[in-house]
């Protein structure tokens, strides 16, 4: 569908320089936006962690899609505030991996390019994200942008 750019969000990060820096690509290549968070089944759902062990992963997926949607919707409305009057900004979520959320999101909607926050923090975890954002990066066809999300 083109017209577009795709921006990958975290909701539980931080994503001002994420959003900034889309936002000024949008305006400035006369491009709509679409937000996009993934949600994935938490840690606790399937580990053991206590209070979450009674609760189906299923209805955690469900809970936390519709937070990110409430989210997403709160956002959007910030954006298509900055945007020029001739765009818009829309939202979705998906439930899944990662890095098939998002490349079948692309595929889906088939942006202009995909925005994503890099993460400052590092550890065996991120180590594995890491090769997730390589896989996003060579299995996109469109372009891929990573943001840092502090100004170091």
């Amino acid at each position: 569908m083109k017209d577009r750019i795709l921006i990958a969000i975290d909701i539980n990060d931080d994503n001002d320089r994420l959003i900034s820096q889309g936002i000024e690509l949008a305006n400035s290549l006369g491009k709509d936006i679409q937000l996009f968070h993934n949600v994935t089944v938490p840690k606790s759902a399937y580990m053991g962690a206590g209070v979450m062990d009674s609760v189906p992963p299923g209805e955690i997926v469900e809970y936390d899609l519709k937070v990110a949607s409430a989210e997403l919707k709160g956002l959007s409305e910030e954006i298509d505030d900055a945007l020029n009057k001739d765009l818009k900004c829309r939202y979705g979520t998906s439930y899944g991996t990662t890095e098939s959320a998002i490349l079948n999101e692309e595929e889906r909607l088939n942006p202009d390019m995909i925005l994503m926050g890099r993460h400052e923090r590092e550890n065996f975890l991120d180590s594995i994200l890491k090769t997730s954002v390589k896989r996003i990066i060579n299995g996109a066809d469109c372009p891929v942008m990573i943001v840092p999300q502090s100004n170091k």
